[in-house]
This record gives C-alpha cells, sequence and structure tokens, in this order.
C-alpha cells in the first residue's frame, strides 16, 4: 500500500510550532477559573458592543 510516514497532500494539523503552542496550552491551564471567565465575558463584551456600533 502507501507509505504511512508520506504525508504528501494533506494539510498540517498544527497551526503554530510546537513550542509556541505548548506555551500558550500550559499559560491558559495556569489561569485561574475567575480569569479566564472575566476574559469570556470581555471578548464577549467587546464582540456585542462592535456589533451594535456597526448596526448604528
Amino acid at each position: 500500500m502507501g507509505d504511512p510516514h508520506n504525508n504528501a497532500g494533506t494539510l498540517p494539523l498544527r497551526l503554530l510550532p510546537r513550542s509556541e503552542e505548548d506555551n500558550m496550552g500550559t499559560w491558559i491551564r495556569n489561569l485561574s477559573l475567575k480569569y479566564k471567565f472575566w476574559a469570556v465575558n470581555a471578548v464577549a463584551f467587546v464582540t456585542s458592543t462592535l456589533l451594535v456600533l456597526y448596526a448604528l
């Protein structure tokens, strides 16, 4: 059949290099749940505000 190590024609699975991906993952894992909550709320607020301003 085909060579299992031949990746011709396939897209790379990772968008970031391995080291950057690991650093971001550990950074997100080390944040407490309180800060994740505020971060998600901030992104939702900014997105909603931009949509409202665009609609005016």
